[in-house]
């Protein structure tokens, strides 16, 4: 993310349950990695262990929620839907 980089947090009530969103105007996720960063292990950082996003997703699954991340070159915006 660059300097002047922004993180936006918000949670919506909706009829069916609730969605938090998360959304940054950082790089995005690289195209080649997107398909990948649900596998275990799978890392790009040299000290990573590539289970962060394994494991928020089982305890998304554990508690009925939708852990969805969609990127592109302009951000990242990950959904979190509960209902």
């Amino acid at each position: 993310m660059t300097s002047d980089g922004k993180v936006e947090v918000s949670a919506v009530k909706e009829d069916a349950g609730v969605t938090i969103r998360i959304t940054d105007n950082g790089m995005g996720i690289p195209e080649e990695y997107r398909g990948k960063i649900w596998m275990p292990y799978y890392t790009t950082k040299p000290q990573g262990t590539g289970l962060g996003l394994p494991i928020a997703r089982k305890f998304a699954d554990a508690l009925g929620a939708e852990l969805n991340i969609e990127s592109d070159k302009s951000g990242t915006v990950v959904t979190i839907e509960f209902g």
